[in-house]
């Protein structure tokens, strides 16, 4: 059995207990400290088999935690910290621990129904088990028969904040441990060193779960849907496959990252459009290198001057997840739906988008190449203050429309990511 520490449950007194208001901590807990250590003391399981721990309170009620965790309170080892803040990422023996929430721009049309961890990568040990190192945590919206506790991988990270969690306002402890403090739903346990594989995940955790990292939340009554498809993430062994290896368009994950997280339209808008913007360069070399080689000189570098403008750059982009007619005929169908027409005579813009052709991607890509781009100088030049969206005083009255833009940009962004992202 592993040998209780004193100072370890003085420390867990001290920094948690003695938060609960006083006539709740005395009639659970004792009126001092010794009380408490008495209280553990006698809770000691029995053998190291043992799954649960029902700590017997002063008023004969029992409280239920998991052995990992009584351990990790209270037996040998270092004193634990209770004292790190809700929204910080957590470093604990070389890993690193972030916890999600809900984006503030995305309504969940479907929670996941999944609870427990999702194994990211696994290591051989030395006798030949395999080992989980990175994972992500789903907690369940139904409690399940472990529902007492966190496990093992989240405990550091669920401790760690036990102060900013723990739940003051009450008459009376609920029955399980866990449920004295607010709860979390997504956690991350990455290895430190694994900085690709974390912006990988940010990335699909955005786009397929519509979480984000628990830095700031904001008060914002704009919104896209989403569904949440954890099953896109999963490999054939119900493992999260994706790998640390390449930092290919990890700076175009980041756009996109940001944009998932901003309230702003305006900055959304260009957080989208960025990813567009990062991968102009590939594009256009991949463009100039497939060009027909037998055209005379003067004909090539005509070709190529065509297409060194920006709006031209982003045209060549946008083709490409202009793949079929069925998804031209979608992204048009719903800019003539939210009104974007309309939008667009604002910044003295007139589209005939009922007109597009939807047999030509090249057409309808340059057309839909110089919407975006003029709704993007709209908002970045403001210098014209005649065309600048921020400036122009009825515009207000159109930023629902301009959020549906913006989220059909931020959606042919993902649609261009996932085409380019490689080795996953």
């Amino acid at each position: 059995m592993k040998k209780i520490e004193q100072e370890k449950i003085k420390h867990f007194y001290n920094e948690v207990i003695s938060l609960y208001p006083r006539e709740v901590k005395e009639f659970y807990w004792g009126k001092d400290v010794s009380d408490f250590i008495d209280i553990i003391i006698n809770s000691l399981p029995e053998n190291e088999e043992q799954e649960i721990v029902s700590i017997i309170c002063r008023n004969n009620e029992s409280i239920v935690l998991s052995k990992p965790m009584f351990d990790f309170l209270f037996t040998e080892g270092e004193l634990c910290n209770f004292n790190s803040p809700i929204g910080r990422r957590y470093e604990h023996n070389s890993y690193i621990f972030i916890e999600f929430i809900k984006s503030p721009i995305i309504i969940i049309k479907n929670n996941l129904d999944r609870n427990g961890i999702v194994p990211i990568t696994k290591k051989e040990t030395e006798d030949g088990l395999t080992k989980i190192e990175s994972c992500f945590f789903i907690k369940g919206e139904i409690p399940t028969e472990d529902y007492y506790d966190y496990p093992i991988e989240i405990i550091p990270f669920f401790i760690s904040q036990m102060k900013a969690r723990l739940i003051k306002k009450v008459d009376k402890l609920p029955s399980y441990f866990i449920d004295h403090f607010e709860p979390m739903k997504y956690v991350l346990r990455i290895k430190n060193e694994q900085k690709n594989l974390l912006i990988k995940l940010l990335y699909k955790f955005a786009t397929n779960l519509g979480i984000i990292e628990n830095e700031i939340i904001y008060d914002n009554d704009t919104s896209t849907e989403i569904n949440q498809e954890i099953k896109s993430i999963l490999d054939d062994d119900g493992n999260i496959n994706i790998t640390n290896d390449s930092d290919q368009n990890l700076n175009s994950l980041k756009f996109y990252i940001s944009a998932i997280k901003n309230p702003n339209p305006f900055y959304r808008f260009l957080d989208a459009y960025h990813v567009l913007e990062s991968l102009f360069y590939e594009y256009f070399y991949n463009y100039v290198k497939n060009l027909n080689n037998n055209r005379s000189k003067d004909e090539l570098y005509d070709e190529i001057r065509k297409h060194i403008n920006e709006d031209q750059m982003l045209k060549l982009v946008l083709v490409n997840c202009l793949d079929n007619q069925d998804t031209i005929k979608k992204i048009k169908e719903d800019l003539i739906n939210k009104g974007i027409q309309d939008l667009s005579k604002i910044i003295n813009k007139n589209y005939d988008i009922i007109n597009w052709s939807e047999n030509e991607s090249e057409k309808f890509a340059l057309k839909l190449s110089d919407l975006i781009y003029s709704f993007r100088n709209a908002i970045v030049h403001s210098k014209k203050s005649d065309y600048h969206i921020e400036k122009i005083e009825e515009f207000k009255d159109f930023i629902p429309k301009f959020i549906d833009l913006t989220n059909i940009v931020l959606e042919l962004a993902k649609r261009i990511l996932d085409k380019n992202i490689e080795k996953w």
